[in-house]
């Protein structure tokens, strides 16, 4: 048997989630687990498929951001740019609200008004993105997901675009 980790909501540990599994096709969707051993907070197992070898787990299908994660983000940015705020305080925010794109907030411009240039641009490709979210669940679930590499792909084009042609 295998445990599988979870990760804290509130200071990213990763910890022994009490779950163990055996064997290939292990689903988990919505598990949480807890006390993280470092704040107490509670952790959730990233969704996916998991099997089991020896003392090695595989995970397939792991990792996926959702349509809700981006619409969080989009809103997020949306209202960041309708404030005004600092562009510390945004990157704070997205680290703490949506940890799952926390990576964003290290590629946000450093100055406000290269930063809300870079809002404006990078919510009309995530609008793009929650357009492009495809169901691969069966019809009766009604979660949506997009790929991380696919955000990923699109959040590095974006960047390398914004920094090679700055207008």
């Amino acid at each position: 048997m295998v445990r599988i980790p979870a990760v804290c909501n509130k200071c990213s540990t990763v910890f022994a989630s009490g779950f163990d599994i055996a064997g290939k096709n292990n689903t988990f969707s919505g598990c949480n687990s807890g006390p993280c051993p470092t704040c107490g907070g509670r952790g959730s197992i990233p969704d996916g498929v998991y099997s089991a070898l020896s003392d090695t787990i595989f995970a397939y299908k792991a990792g996926r951001i959702n349509q809700a994660t981006l619409r969080g983000l989009v809103d997020l940015l949306e209202l960041a740019k309708a404030t005004g705020d600092e562009p510390q305080n945004v990157a704070e925010r997205i680290k703490s609200d949506v940890p799952e794109l926390a990576s964003v907030a290290d590629a946000l411009p450093k100055t406000r008004s290269d930063l809300y240039a870079f809002l404006a641009l990078f919510i009309a490709i995530l609008s793009v993105l929650i357009g492009m979210c495809k169901p691969v669940a069966p019809p009766q679930h009604h979660h949506i997901y997009i790929e991380e590499m696919e955000v990923e792909q699109a959040i590095n084009l974006t960047l390398n675009n914004l920094y090679e042609n700055p207008e």
